[in-house]
């Protein structure tokens, strides 16, 4: 927001130099971003947060300005010379609508002659990078610059019945806007929803409230009675419509933070005079204020011992006191303590707590004064309840070869269709919908970690990266179909695409099933899970044969697997993709496997590798089930070591290279107790699953 210094002069006498007033008014939480100096002026560029919509003003920064350097203000100028029938004979106002428009305003100027701005109002307009339309548009225009309340004048003689009805939209209603598009002359037609807040004639609406104005009612040449609006409209109500429709206007930008509700008729007649002054006509005798419930501000103590316990050094209950009447505050101190309590004007709509009262103050007397300490700490800090198991899980992907990511809970509803996984949530509905997004192409909170690993990784490899391997930590929301509210679960996600290292890394080679299932039995480790198993799955998103859940007492823990070749081609991927997506607050939720110590081995270990040819259809569980089976008191291991399908493999069977390793923990074993064992476990292969050696 640009604030013209010469202007601001002219509300507030002070002798400090533009750069002194930037220096304060910066130390006071408005912070000038810019100073500039043109044609004999100083323009300041603002950054105003969104808690500060009184600032967004030329009045606004006066305010601020005079009570920082205890300095005269001089508010605007507003004498209405009034004359002919009264307002409420002419027209009349009726809210249908109070919650989204508590007050609405309305003076009608009659006899106006429509033509060019005067010169020096073209000039204050052009130097805050506003277009000059035509003297009453701009006379809107520069009251909303000078006191920051939004006006709109409608031409009196277009209005349906010269009435005006504030009203919810009515199902199929369009309204053309005021504001060309940028491709052409041809303006913009807006289908309205019925939770949107208009303003209508006695037919149809004329604008949209607190946001543009319609083309149909628009002052032109023509206009010889205007109608002028000051109305008050709740923030919510404005940001939710102006963001469905995609208007971001000067008007919507004060009125979703929060206008003062009672400047509405101090902004319409500085309006109605100026309008008189540079068009001429009469103003009618009186207003139209329709304000059915009137606000109420509620006075907030404060006590001085806050205060100095918030700001960190001692303030004297007088210089509370004088430092929040300075900024038009009315305090009230209370009999024989050091509390006080205070009623914020009208404008402060972000002053509600006494929290919000010890900032004022802090800001007047200068956050320059507050000392640069360290807050005292006699406590010691513990981590949250399973920290030390995500710690866990984090150095173990990453000791692995994984990066962690970290995505927006904010997703596309087509990308979190695709990756949702109901097998983790059978009981839950669809994602959980936002009605005001913050990002128009994310409407939803994710229902997976999935999408934003994949995100991820397409961005990679756009860039020409596609080895990739991610791993993120976060929750997921969902709806449950009873219709609750909706909840919050923790999940791990991870991703692998491209080539990894082969076995003792001489090579790589591109990633498959069993990459994605180690870093899934990685993290089961990580967290000593007991007893856990993988079984065959159909999960929506993954190849109908290369996908498998992880089950634990009947509970589904996580899926895995491939990335299906029709969601593949459709995201276009340039490799194949591997996810894992596992539930880590049912995780936690488990009592781990103790740590107990095993004292390191006494006698070598004899390692026997026997390779066969298998059906697809057997599962790696049941062997390694099968052979634990047998109680082969000294079979230390027995893993799975090489796996090849293809070339002289029929086409239903695979072959597997399964290594045993044997070792007794009392003596050293002979090569026939080795072989013993060795030949019990091929005559299980051969006899249980119709395995045949190599």
């Amino acid at each position: 927001m640009r604030i013209s210094i010469n202007w601001l002069k002219e509300m507030v006498a002070t002798d400090v130099d533009p750069r002194g007033i930037a220096e304060r008014l910066t130390l006071a939480g408005l912070a000038v971003d810019t100073i500039e100096e043109i044609g004999g002026d100083t323009l300041f560029e603002f950054d105003i947060t969104s808690n500060r919509p009184d600032a967004l003003s030329h009045f606004g920064i006066a305010r601020e300005v005079a009570a920082l350097f205890d300095a005269p203000l001089a508010a605007p100028v507003a004498t209405v010379e009034e004359s002919g029938p009264a307002t409420e004979t002419l027209t009349s106002v009726a809210i249908e609508d109070a919650e989204l428009c508590p007050r609405y305003v309305a003076r009608v100027i009659r006899g106006v002659k429509i033509g060019p701005s005067p010169g020096w109002m073209v000039r204050r307009l052009e130097a805050l990078g506003q277009r000059s339309i035509n003297n009453v548009a701009d006379v809107t225009n520069y009251v909303l610059l000078e006191q920051g309340h939004p006006l709109h004048a409608f031409d009196f003689n277009l209005l349906g019945g010269n009435r005006i009805v504030v009203r919810r939209a009515r199902p199929g209603e369009r309204i053309v806007t005021l504001e060309k598009l940028a491709t052409g002359d041809e303006f913009r037609e807006i289908e309205l929803r019925d939770d949107m807040l208009v303003i209508a004639d006695a037919d149809v609406p004329v604008a949209i409230a607190g946001i543009k104005g319609g083309k149909g009612t628009g002052i032109s040449d023509a206009t010889v009675d205007v109608l002028l609006e000051a109305a008050y409209f709740q923030p919510a109500g404005v940001r939710r419509t102006a963001r469905a429709l995609k208007l971001d206007t000067d008007a919507s930008h004060r009125f979703e933070r929060g206008a003062d509700i009672e400047a509405t008729t101090r902004a319409i007649d500085r309006a109605a005079a100026l309008i008189v002054e540079v068009a001429g006509g009469t103003v009618s005798r009186g207003v139209v204020d329709c304000y059915p419930r009137p606000a109420v501000r509620t006075p907030i103590p404060l006590r001085r011992s806050r205060v100095e316990a918030l700001v960190g050094y001692e303030v004297t209950f007088d210089r509370m006191v004088d430092a929040l009447r300075g900024l038009g505050f009315a305090v009230e101190p209370l009999r024989d303590t050091e509390e006080l309590l205070a009623v914020a004007p009208s404008y402060r709509v972000d002053v509600a707590i006494e929290e919000d009262l010890v900032e004022e103050v802090a800001r007047a007397l200068g956050y320059g004064l507050v000392p640069s300490t360290l807050p005292p700490w006699g406590g010691s800090g513990t981590y949250l309840a399973g920290e030390t198991e995500r710690r866990a899980v984090r150095e173990t992907l990453q000791a692995i070869g994984f990066n962690e990511a970290i995505s927006l809970s904010f997703v596309d509803r087509a990308l979190d269709d695709e990756f949702a996984c109901t097998e983790l949530d059978r009981a839950a509905a669809a994602g959980v919908d936002l009605v005001n997004p913050v990002l128009d192409n994310k409407p939803r909170m994710r229902s997976s970690l999935l999408t934003g690993l994949v995100e991820a990784y397409e961005t990679n490899a756009k860039h020409g990266t596609r080895n990739v391997r991610l791993f993120e930590l976060g929750k997921r929301f969902l709806r449950p179909a009873d219709g609750e509210r909706p909840v919050e679960r923790e999940t791990i996600g991870v991703l692998i695409a491209g080539t990894v290292d082969d076995a003792d890394h001489r090579d790589r080679r591109d990633a498959d099933f069993y990459d994605i299932k180690g870093a899934v039995e990685a993290v089961i480790r990580a967290l000593r899970l007991p007893s856990f198993t993988f079984e065959r799955a159909r999960v929506e998103c993954l190849h109908r044969g290369q996908a498998a859940r992880i089950v634990r007492d009947g509970h589904v823990l996580g899926i895995c697997g491939r990335v299906s070749p029709e969601l593949a081609t459709r995201r276009k991927f340039k490799s194949q993709v591997f996810l894992a997506e596992l539930a880590l607050d049912r995780m936690l939720g488990i009592e781990p496997t103790p740590v107990t110590y095993r004292r390191l081995p006494r006698f070598p270990s004899v390692v026997r590798d026997v390779s066969i040819l298998v059906p697809k259809a057997v599962d790696y569980s049941d062997i390694v089930s099968g052979v634990r089976a047998l109680g082969i008191p000294d079979l230390a291991d027995f893993v799975l070591y090489d796996i090849f399908t293809g070339g002289s493999i029929p086409g239903d069977h695979l072959s597997m290279t399964l290594r045993a390793t044997f070792r007794s923990e009392e003596r050293t074993l002979t090569d026939d107790e080795v072989s013993a064992s060795h030949r019990s476990i091929v005559d299980e292969l051969a006899s249980r699953f119709g395995a045949s050696l190599r």
